[in-house]
């Protein structure tokens, strides 16, 4: 295998903690072979003599151990990498060193490895004396060492070298700048590939744009080793979720994927089998991807954005075809998505990453799928459908009846317990927590699950996964189901991400907490009525509308709910809207009248009591999913997630317990001493002096994380608050954004009668080219309903601006090219947008871009507005933009647009003065 010419995809056992065993390891190639992916490498770091112990030879039993790996690698179609690190204490300048290191790499080629790697990660960069008079620097000792390795092993094929700078936050002082990274790139024997995690140890995102910039210094394609799903740094999480914020361009741009994973094996189905996803999409169609020549040019001299973007443009071809194939397993039907595509190391897209998109010819029926409807896509690489491929998928290993496998490891572990050793309840599971209240029977139902993606033929294989557990011979008495897999993987997603279920399950808590006052300020009212009613009961609201203020008819608090009448809360929504505003609870309730006021403290507290119903059944589900998880046939799957599953479902247990004490308490405290009884368990306190000590820490910045916090609305159609969460744009929301794109586009109202043809073409102007170019500042507001508001940003205009005429225009144009011989297809304000488009004209003078490079638009739908979203969507935007180096903002909006004006106003910004804006238009602006 040509190191330098097969794109690598795999895994590398590179965490700390307990290495796998050898049985899983040959499970693990088993199924790298069967999903088409190339390599595996051998790194545990708590390996001795891997890393400590690195000098040691293996005993004469470690070997043969790991000539069976070896050979059983192959045998998969899988090439083995064996990684020694010897960076704690080698002396480098010293002869004995390097034949010790001669020595033990000569060992294990004679078992029959043919690909090595010499890691140099997580050790101190200080030379002793003797190193630094050999050599003069931390980068020539380690080329020495690496390319003498290389040579004496006859320059093997797949040849891999992991530096000490080894991500962007590491470099010193900066990726462009660092003298140790130009070190390997002019020294290091051009066929070693170096190994690069991305902007950070645990990468977020890695876009196009951040590894031209470390390929340009290294001269060579880098090779990611991905972090995405290591839990080796937090033994109380583990990550679910999909291989996604890597779009299919990179493919161009690096030497292939290894990741990283969970150090639980069997925790790993869904990271690597999503990878394998992700690595196929683009080899689905019939683009031949071109590897992106980094010797083509030298380096950049600085570390500008523009620069670095430039260098890349003039290497690549004008028509990087990506296309727009389908994920395995999923419907051809559906609708292709943007890239998923996010800054890093301070960068934007990069080239290739808006393309001219194909029709699409199926590799599984073989109809073409034309796309030229939907916005540019990735290469057909979806994570929440990549996702459910994998889920249902690993569903059957959960039903397949498996005992514990006790084989030792190889360098002198097998004196260690097995972590799949412990018994199905026995030591080294939690103990039983004595609750002070009983919960209900967990449900099995499905209906607390989030919205999920369109069906797809991997509920087939669900429905296959189903009966599988009904003919179990491991009887269950609520067999694990897709929905509880869903569920478990929500719960544990990803480093920076939650899933949906789980993002909901800790919103809506946080709603019911925050408004607890709406419930008792209801029960009080009806308290304090209860002395002048005769019978002792408390007003209905419905009676004392009907009344003259005061007077009231008595009625118990639950009658007063269930009687409210539907005319009472429109009559009141209606007096709102007069008053001036659409939010529930801001609302001039001096402007009421008694009975007004009352049937307002009934609707909340209906409101609040409908969450509170909603949680507990959140709780049952979670219930429901881990007795559904102790019961499976595969106990070393399960010995995997049960502390984890454990976990989450005691926390999710106490605070449903709680809220069961607010519920039938007068006020917090006396919530808080019901929960709280004298004998205080230890158990209610997790992570012991760990998590105390972390709580002194000062909270971080997370307005530019993907986990946001998100914004409980008010729904006055529903008479409800509803959640809505505000996050990073994910590819399957590309569609809906079109969608509030036409639905705004008229000033603020919908745009639908006058783009009657190609509703599209206002997104193809408005969205499209920030999703494509700058999806790093484009977020969403979604709803119980969907999406229902964007904010979208570019961090620098100019860049930007640059690559929307040179990358989206002449893309997008093709798509319209036909309509030049026969105009009268479009309508009026159709043929005025399309020209628009097609001049790529954009209004950006110097003397505002100097005092306020970046800029912004924000649209949201009618039934989002008045809640106070717009306005943390702004403040979202603008810490993103912050944190990112930008020093001020501005828009252009519709001189037409009052009411837009008033809410930019409220925010800050002010009219530029410093330009004349385009006819019809308003150039707004405000420092940040």
């Amino acid at each position: 295998m040509d190191a330098l010419g097969t794109f690598m995809v795999g895994v590398v056992e590179g965490f700390y903690g307990r290495p796998w065993t050898m049985d899983q390891r040959e499970k693990l190639f088993s199924r790298l072979g069967q999903w088409g992916m190339t390599s595996y490498m051998y790194a545990p770091k708590d390996d001795k003599k891997h890393r400590a112990g690195w000098r040691e030879l293996y005993t004469r039993p470690e070997a043969a151990s790991l000539g069976r790996l070896v050979k059983s690698c192959r045998r998969s179609g899988v090439e083995f990498i064996y990684a020694i690190s010897p960076g704690l204490d080698i002396a480098y300048s010293e002869t004995k060193e390097l034949a010790a290191l001669k020595a033990k790499v000569d060992q294990v080629a004679g078992l029959g490895c043919t690909a090595f790697a010499l890691l140099f990660d997580d050790i101190d960069s200080d030379l002793s004396v003797a190193d630094d008079n050999a050599f003069g620097s931390f980068g020539h000792c380690q080329v020495y060492i690496a390319n003498a390795i290389y040579e004496h092993l006859d320059r093997p094929n797949t040849f891999l070298f992991c530096p000490t700078e080894y991500c962007a936050s590491r470099a010193r002082p900066s990726v462009s700048r660092s003298p140790y990274l130009r070190t390997l790139g002019e020294d290091l024997r051009p066929d070693i590939a170096v190994l690069w995690t991305g902007p950070k140890v645990v990468s977020l995102d890695i876009s196009v744009q951040s590894i031209v910039k470390i390929g340009t210094v290294l001269q060579r394609p880098p090779l990611i080793w991905d972090n995405l799903h290591a839990n080796d740094y937090d033994q109380r999480r583990l990550f679910l979720g999909p291989y996604q914020s890597r779009q299919t361009a990179l493919h161009r741009y690096i030497r292939g994927v290894l990741t990283n994973p969970n150090c639980e094996y069997e925790a790993n189905y869904v990271a690597v089998r999503t990878l394998s996803i992700w690595a196929q999409a683009p080899l689905l169609s019939d683009t031949v991807i071109t590897p992106y020549d980094y010797t083509a040019k030298p380096a950049a001299a600085g570390d500008s954005c523009a620069g670095t973007a430039g260098n890349a443009e003039a290497n690549s071809p004008a028509a990087d075809s990506t296309d727009t194939s389908v994920v395995p397993g999923a419907s051809v039907n559906e609708p292709a998505s943007m890239p998923a595509q996010q800054g890093g190391d301070g960068d934007g897209g990069g080239p290739g990453a808006c393309e001219e998109m194909p029709v699409d010819r199926s590799p599984h029926t073989g109809q073409e799928t034309n796309f030229m409807s939907q916005p540019i896509a990735d290469a057909g690489y979806q994570p929440r459908a990549a996702l459910h491929v994998a889920l249902a998928e690993w569903l059957v290993d959960f039903h397949r009846p498996c005992s514990v496998d006790l084989a030792p490891t190889i360098a002198g572990l097998a004196d260690l317990p097995d972590s799949d050793s412990a018994a199905d309840g026995g030591s080294g599971m939690s103990p039983r927590r004595e609750l002070h209240q009983t919960q209900s029977a967990a449900s099995t139902s499905e209906s607390t699950a989030a919205a999920r993606p369109p069906e797809t033929d991997y509920r087939s294989a669900a429905a296959d996964a189903s009966g599988a557990a009904i003919s179990s011979p491991h009887r269950m008495s609520i067999p694990f189901s897709l929905s509880h897999l869903e569920l478990l993987a929500d719960l544990f997603y990803l480093p920076n991400e939650y899933g949906a279920q789980g993002l909901a399950l800790m919103e809506q808590f946080r709603w019911l907490r925050n408004h607890y006052k709406w419930y008792l300020d209801y029960t009080t009212a009806c308290s304090s009525d209860d002395s002048a009613s005769e019978n002792g009961a408390p007003v209905s609201a419905a009676t004392a509308s009907s009344t003259n203020g005061d007077g009231a008819t008595p009625m118990n608090t639950e009658e007063a709910v269930a009687s409210e009448p539907v005319d009472q809360v429109q009559s009141l929504l209606a007096k709102r809207t007069r008053l001036g505003s659409g939010c529930s609870d801001e609302f001039r309730e001096d402007q009421l009248s008694s009975s007004e006021k009352l049937a307002a403290a009934a609707e909340r507290y209906e409101e609040w009591r409908w969450h509170a119903a909603q949680f507990h059944e959140k709780n049952n589900a979670v219930q429901a999913m881990f007795k559904a998880l102790t019961d499976i046939p595969n106990r070393p799957l399960l010995y995997d997630l049960y502390n984890y599953a454990w976990d989450v479902k005691e926390i999710v247990m106490m605070l449903d317990i709680y809220l069961s004490k607010l519920e039938t308490s007068s006020s917090v405290p006396d919530a808080v001493s019901q929960f709280y009884v004298d004998d205080i368990e230890p158990w209610l306190f997790k992570g012991g002096l760990a998590s105390e000590l972390a709580r002194l820490l000062p909270e971080p910045e997370t307005a530019h994380s993907p986990i946001h916090r998100s914004l409980p609305c008010s729904s006055p159609e529903k008479g409800y608050r509803s959640i809505v969460t505000i996050r990073i744009s994910d590819p399957a929301d590309v569609r809906d954004m079109y969608q509030v794109c036409l639905l705004t586009g008229d000033s603020g109202q919908d745009a639908s009668e006058l783009l009657p043809n190609y509703p599209d073409l206002r997104g193809h102007r408005y969205v499209g080219p920030y999703t494509s170019l700058s999806s790093e500042f484009t977020y969403v507001a979604e709803d119980e309903d969907g999406v229902c508001g964007y904010v979208l940003a570019a961090l620098d205009s100019r860049f930007f601006y640059n690559r929307y005429r040179t990358e989206w225009v002449p893309v997008i144009s093709k798509r319209y090219a036909h309509l030049a011989e026969d105009p009268s297809k479009l309508s009026p304000t159709e043929a005025e947008a399309l020209e628009d488009l097609r001049s790529g004209e954009t209004f950006l003078p110097d003397a505002l871009f100097k005092e306020y490079p970046s800029h912004l638009h924000i649209d949201l739908l009618v039934r989002a507005q008045r809640k106070g979203l717009g306005r943390r969507m702004m403040k979202c935007i603008f810490k993103a933009l912050r944190q990112k180096g930008s020093r001020g903002v501005h828009l252009e909006m519709s001189a037409e647009n009052p009411g837009a004006l008033i809410f930019y106003k409220k925010l800050g910004f002010v009219e530029a003065d410093m330009c004349e804006p385009p006819a019809g238009s308003l150039i707004l602006c405000r420092s940040l």
